[in-house]
């Protein structure tokens, strides 16, 4: 278990980049990272979400999914004839990939809390969403479910 639940040597991340309508010339750019590999069901992964803001309207919400992808193969009739033609049983095996099936596990709506204002309590400490011409990071988590470990 301590091998497989390391962390990876690099982040995981995948990034994005898309103008939106009404939103001047620039993009909305995010990459989500993570650090591990191997998660375990109803464990929280810890997603740093980076996101560069260059149009003219502010990000209040990102919505966050954990995709898991399935790739199934199956062994080429060349390889299983070679296998059952090895003398010690022991065959380099060969495998054609039969399909990839995509599954939402989880999903998360980060949104931006109120910004303070004269005479309340500030909002330090809370992602308050990304301004026009700005740049934000944050740390915000998923829980995988224990239905979706099967």
């Amino acid at each position: 278990p301590v091998a497989t639940l390391a962390p990876a040597p690099e982040p995981i991340s995948a990034q994005a980049s898309k103008s939106i309508f009404m939103g001047g010339d620039g993009p909305i750019s995010l990459k989500a990272s993570i650090r591990r590999f191997t998660w375990i069901a109803n464990q929280p992964v810890h997603v740093h979400v980076s996101i560069s803001n260059d149009t003219r309207k502010v990000v209040r919400t990102v919505v966050l999914e954990l995709i898991r992808t399935t790739t199934t193969f199956k062994p080429s009739s060349r390889a299983l004839a070679t296998a059952n033609d090895c003398a010690e049983g022991a065959a380099d095996v060969e495998a054609d990939m039969t399909g990839t099936k995509e599954r939402k596990v989880a999903e998360s709506v980060l949104m931006a809390g109120p910004k303070s204002s004269k005479g309340h309590a500030s909002a330090k400490g809370f992602w308050t969403g990304v301004e026009s011409g700005r740049r934000s990071s944050v740390v915000h988590t998923l829980h995988i479910p224990v239905s979706s470990a099967a």
